[in-house]
């Protein structure tokens, strides 16, 4: 049975072997499927299943799903073994059933990933299951071609629409029918292998029948085949057909069994016969034109005389022309001095004398643009710091802010220092079992980047190394190596201290793109390939990347460990198994050690958050609630304000710009207008020019809606000519419009395989880096230096692409409807650990804001979302940003206020700034144990700041923990280490008297609707803080706590 594209469904049948297949044995249901991709192919292979349950979907995957008498079953897997459930929405649903997958590559190198299902009828709770009914969906998520493959019996993008579910009848018959192959019928001929079983003799009528959806024209029967089957035998059948005719787009696939007159299976599959010969892609970047014809279908229609295609200039004049005798794809050369204009690509031949043109395209040519016109940025953008280099030959150290990179004879650093401490202790290369040693030598020293090389010539092989370090602290390495005799393997080994060595965060492209791990580090760790891997502490830490392991030559599918040690923890890479006399291998991967950058001075007080508390920020000089801001939708998809919508001028959207900005300068607030980085609305001529060669592939454009209007954003790669484009309109966009700050939607860098471009399937982590770069640069050009760029990259910090952000909103995998962390009572510590909160969402190891977004939107009542009262359900969101609280506020971060109850924020902020907090010292619970100790309490963690001029601490008393823990905490400080005589007094700020909160009431009224101003967007009612405080005695600090709560206490002494 052929899966539908569920985007393209007149291009379901260009997918090769994909046809799931179903039996069963009275106790189980079984399904079957393969794919062969080519060898050009970019697997998506994912993660196997180990401690945590995979989010499959992200991967190249398939998803089955059933409906069971109103029980809803999700069941997903990867190629590399991972797998999921889920029943009813619920993914911890852990039911009986088993994934088996293999993956090989083939003789010719394509890649062949077979899969096989088995589900006990018992998991789907059928006791007796012959002759049932079952509804289903069964899809193939296919993640390296050209574009995003979505493809499911359903034929519709979303795999879970129950309206749309195929039948599946559990039949006690043991008669079996089977494709086995068929070509595609778009380019007019319709070829099918088919194959038929059953243990008695059965007399099967297979038809084919073409179909016109808007039943323009009748339906005509294409093929109709008998087939006899011999009891215990299997019969083949084949069909060739000829479809001469435009005007059907649908096949009819039907099996008969003749005697008892009873259809037994039939699919109606959509498809477009095409009369197009010739596809033109333009690729102005590189002066070329890539032409590929579609000569087998074209040269029946040329009466056995010769094809050409040809380009056309405006002006009529042939600027190139060549015969063709195959489908092969031909590069034409296109000089950039042509002139701008109507191009014309053209496949055709002389009959009797006449030019018989079969497909001609067109394409346009806007010239060489101002945007190709490209500054090189050689300066350092604040608040970075000049890299500086001491010492010469082989033995120097390079600086750049907060760190030093330290190399000693060697081709790596050796050491690598973060805020004075030791983030590498050691780092080698080993090849052929020996460590590589050799001296890097400095061509180039600038202020904002060091370039070195390196050669090696030994008996063994040969090294050429070329690398560079820029002022962000980005180091990048690329190292040849050529076998002259047979070498046993390449591994990159690098020590980190134990005490550094806490957590690691290894990450693709996040939610939505692949998943991370966030852990601590109690034991080692086995990986596949990750792009970016951090391993650190709460405040530092060291960062390995790559773009790909696509030149790697090893049959590890586990090639990276993290191996825990006494005193030291090591990170191995593994390039290579061996390389072969003769053989070479190019191995590229980044450094670097954060943080990156100091956090503003203002910190914590630049938060990031949403639009609806933009009229409630205090006034400067008061620090702000919300730093940076979010204001309205509909700048979604206009691009720079210029653009025509549903009859509003140009002027218009610029004119609504304009006032938001207003709005948050008059609010203390930085407005940030909505991006997707990097995608652009169709609108944009030369965007849409220039789309085959700029876009991502696969191709994975957004359609969206504004104005009444659908309309495309299209998805850009950053390594194309489209962030030359972007960057060129933003710069001429804040002559008219003074923008401090800008925010990214879909801010990780993703793959892309457009090798009109030049990329070739790698993650585009130095090409986003350097846009993001950029686009600071920008902005400090309009704004005496400041800028802000805000990134949404949900469970990714993908740190070497981000140097140049400030924000990271960062939280949003996390949903109601997709994970059942948030219901029934439970919330974000339910599922977050302190390793979350400690590495990946806090700001001290980047050197970021790290603005975390919980969205606690109104709980639905099947999850618990009546059980809570308050308006909205204010309570129940009262709850969750408190959980959220525990588990940021110890590390000194703020979640966002989007989405959360905001009474939340304006008191912890108001107390923050009373307490001068962005000035005072921050003494956390990891590096504190020698002033203050939890005397009593499981789970408990105090981190405190000191007053820059005052005598006086503010605690923050967090319980975080999977545990609902309700206890009696005693906290001890130690006033003579502290410099002081004694405590004095204490109270605790959150449950004490607060008049000024009361303001809120007015000026969030309780009244209906989702609108600015109301309480569903800004929750004000206060619910319970979980804190009982009992007091100060002999500098104890003891008070009841509850599970997921927080204290916030401020202690005076003398």
């Amino acid at each position: 049975i052929t899966l539908i594209d569920g985007q393209k469904p007149e291009e379901s049948f260009s997918y090769k072997d994909n046809n799931p297949k179903f039996c069963h044995d009275g106790k189980t249901l079984y399904v079957g499927f393969l794919s062969q991709f080519p060898a050009t192919y970019k697997l998506v292979a994912g993660e196997e299943r180990r401690d945590k349950e995979p989010e499959v979907w992200t991967d190249e995957s398939f998803e089955f799903y059933l409906d069971v008498d109103g029980n809803f079953f999700r069941f997903g897997g990867n190629p590399a073994g991972g797998y999921c459930e889920s029943l009813n929405t619920n993914p911890a649903y852990d039911g009986q059933w088993q994934y088996k997958t293999t993956v090989s590559t083939q003789i010719d190198n394509t890649t062949l990933w077979q899969g096989e299902i088995a589900i006990p009828f018992e998991t789907l709770g059928l006791a007796k299951p012959i002759g049932s009914e079952i509804k289903i969906n069964f899809g193939r998520t296919w993640r390296g071609l050209d574009r995003l493959g979505i493809t499911a019996f359903a034929g519709v993008e979303q795999y879970d629409k129950k309206e749309l579910f195929s039948t599946l009848n559990i039949s006690g018959s043991d008669m079996a029918f089977q494709e086995v192959s068929v070509s595609n019928p778009n380019f007019g001929t319709l070829e099918q292998k088919v194959r038929a079983f059953s243990s008695k003799d059965a007399n099967l009528e297979y038809s084919i029948k073409l179909l016109s959806s808007g039943g323009f024209v009748p339906e005509r029967v294409l093929v109709t085949k008998a087939i006899n089957v011999k009891g215990g035998s299997v019969e083949q059948a084949s069909a060739n057909a000829t479809i001469e005719s435009t005007s059907y787009d649908r096949l009819l696939f039907q099996v008969k069994d003749t005697a008892k007159s009873e259809i037994l299976m039939q699919q109606v599959v959509p498809f477009k016969v095409v009369e197009n010969y010739l596809d033109v892609i333009p690729a102005f970047s590189s002066a070329k034109v890539y032409l590929k014809p579609r000569y087998t279908l074209v040269q029946g229609k040329a009466d056995g005389n010769p094809i050409q295609v040809e380009v056309v200039s405006p002006e009529n004049e042939i600027i190139f022309t060549t015969k063709i005798s195959s489908n092969d794809e031909i590069v034409s050369s296109f000089a950039r001095e042509n002139k701008p204009g109507a191009y014309h690509a053209v496949i055709y031949s002389m009959v009797d004398g006449k030019k018989k043109v079969f497909t001609s395209k067109t394409f346009n040519y806007h010239g060489i643009g101002e945007w190709e016109k490209t500054i090189p940025e050689e300066r350092v953008l604040p608040p970075f710091e000049p890299l500086t280099v001491k010492g010469d030959g082989g033995n120097f150290d390079i600086g750049m802010w907060g760190r030093v990179y330290q190399y000693k004879n060697s081709l790596l650093p050796t050491t690598i220092t973060a805020l004075k401490e030791s983030v590498l202790s050691v780092s080698s290369l080993t090849i052929d079992g020996k460590e590589v040693s050799n001296s890097l030598k400095i061509t180039k020293s600038a202020p904002y980047r060091v370039e070195l090389v390196g050669k090696i010539k030994s008996k063994g092989y040969d090294l050429e190394q070329n690398s560079w370090i820029e002022y962000d602290g980005v180091l990048w390495n690329s190292i040849n190596v050529k076998a002259k005799e047979n070498l046993t393997g390449i591994t990159l080994k690098m020590d980190i201290p134990e005490s550094m060595a806490k957590f690691y965060h290894a990450t693709t492209g996040g939610f939505g793109g692949g998943g991370r791990r966030t852990e601590a580090i109690d034991k080692d760790v086995a990986l596949s390939f990750w792009p970016v891997i951090w391993i650190g502490g709460q405040e530092q830490g060291l960062c390995w990347f790559a773009e790909s392991k696509d030149g790697w030559k090893t049959t590890d599918a586990l090639p990276i460990r993290i191996i825990k040690g006494k005193g030291q923890t090591s990170m191995e890479v593994k390039f290579a198994d061996k390389l072969d006399k003769g053989q070479d291998i190019k191995i590229e991967f980044g450094l670097v050690a954060t943080p990156v950058k100091p956090l503003p001075k203002e910190y914590p007080f630049t938060m990031f958050g949403d639009h609806f508390t933009v009229e409630l920020n205090p006034k400067a000089p008061h620090p702000p609630i919300t730093a940076a801001a979010i204001i309205q939708n509909h700048y979604a998809g206009e691009g720079f304000f210029d653009l025509t919508f549903n009859g509003e001028t140009n002027k218009d959207h610029l004119k609504k710009a304009r006032e938001d900005l207003k709005l948050c300068d008059d609010n203390n607030v930085v407005f940030t207008p909505y991006q997707i980085a990097l995608y652009l609305p169709e609108e944009y001529r030369v965007v849409k020019d220039n789309l085959l060669e700029w876009q991502v592939a696969p191709e994975n454009h957004v359609g969206t809606q504004d104005y009444g209007k659908p309309y495309l954003h299209y998805n850009l790669c950053p390594a194309s000519k489209a962030a030359n484009y972007y960057l060129y309109r933003l710069k001429n966009l804040l002559k008219d419009l003074k923008l401090k700050g800008i925010y990214f939607d879909f801010g990780v860098a993703m793959t892309c395989s457009n090798r009109y471009h030049g990329c070739n399937g790698g993650y585009t982590l130095l090409a986003k880096r350097e846009f993001y770069k950029r686009v600071a640069g920008i902005l400090a050009d309009a704004n005496d230096g400041q800028y802000t760029v805000v990134v949404h990259n949900s469970e990714s910090v993908q740190i070497p692409v981000f140097t140049f952000t400030t924000h990271f909103l960062n939280g949003e995998g996390l949903r109601q409807l997709s994970s059942s962390v948030f219901h029934d009572g439970k919330d974000i510590l339910d599922f977050y650990t302190l390793a979350d909160f400690a590495s990946e969402h806090s700001s001290l190891p980047w050197g970021i804001t790290s603005s975390i977004y919980i969205p606690t939107d109104p709980l639905l009542p099947q999850y618990g979302g009546d059980k809570e009262d308050g308006g909205p359900q204010e309570l129940y969101r009262f709850r969750m940003t408190k959980a959220a609280m525990a588990g940021a506020l110890i590390h000194n971060t703020v979640p966002s206020q989007s989405r959360n109850h905001y009474g939340w924020y304006d008191k912890v902020l108001r107390f923050y700034a009373d307490f001068k907090v962005n000035e005072a010292e921050f003494v956390p619970y990891w590096r504190n144990s020698e002033y203050v100790k939890v005397v009593q309490g499981k789970d408990v963690y105090v981190s405190f700041y000191r007053h820059p001029g005052q005598k006086e601490i503010l605690a923050v008393i967090s319980h975080v923990s999977k545990e609902h823990l309700d206890q009696d905490v005693v906290v001890e400080f130690d006033p003579v280490k502290l410099g002081l005589t004694k405590l004095i007094s204490a109270n605790e700020l959150l449950t004490g008297p607060d008049p000024e909160y009361e303001k809120l009431y007015t000026l969030v009224p309780d009244t209906k609707g989702t609108g600015y101003g109301s309480r569903w967007r800004n929750p004000v009612e206060l619910g319970d803080f979980g804190v009982e405080f009992k007091g100060l005695e002999n500098n104890q600090i003891k008070l009841t706590l509850k599970h997921h709560s927080v204290a916030i206490v401020k202690i005076s002494a003398e």
